[in-house]
């Protein structure tokens, strides 16, 4: 399975990433075998950033 979850707040450390990185941390527990990438949007442009778990 791959992820590709995106944060489109204003806050890199807020309330959306943090239910981001709830999500990708359930998916993990279930399918421990996932690709995921995890990123902030900025403006329109998307720049990926290290999840942290």
């Amino acid at each position: 399975m791959k992820i590709y979850a995106i944060n489109g707040g204003p806050r890199k450390t807020w309330n959306t990433a943090t239910m981001l990185d709830y999500f990708v941390k359930g998916v993990l527990s279930v399918q421990e075998d996932t690709d995921y990438r995890k990123s902030l949007s900025e403006s329109n442009n998307i720049a990926p950033y290290p999840i942290t778990l």
